[in-house]
């Protein structure tokens, strides 16, 4: 077995730190946090690197990116779809939007 594509899928939607300027930030007990938005959004950034976000359209869920991601690695490959034996895919995302219940990523592979 070896690896001959590869095919990601990055949702469109940016949000920057910055846009959470405005929220509130609370403790776990959910108690304010009193320290300055902008001093726990620099903080953040430190700690974790993350400057930006990026999330899918409410009505995607991960098996719709999973399906891009496969489509492009089909392409990167040049290969025909009909050849495939596996497709392997790795994700960080839950299955859940708001409009559905929690899925699982495979009813949309097999379609690709």
């Amino acid at each position: 077995m070896r690896i001959i594509g590869s095919g990601s899928c990055i949702p469109e939607i940016k949000v920057s730190n910055q846009d959470f300027e405005n929220h509130s930030f609370l403790h776990e007990d959910g108690s304010l946090l009193l320290h300055p938005t902008e001093n726990i959004i620099r903080k953040f950034a430190v700690v974790t690197g993350i400057e930006e976000r990026r999330y899918a359209h409410p009505s995607v869920v991960t098996s719709d990116l999973a399906f891009i991601a496969s489509e492009k690695a089909i392409e990167d490959a040049g290969i025909d779809r009909e050849g495939i034996d596996y497709i392997i895919t790795a994700h960080i995302l839950a299955m859940y939007a708001p409009a559905r219940s929690s899925q699982t990523a495979y009813p949309a592979l097999p379609t690709c």
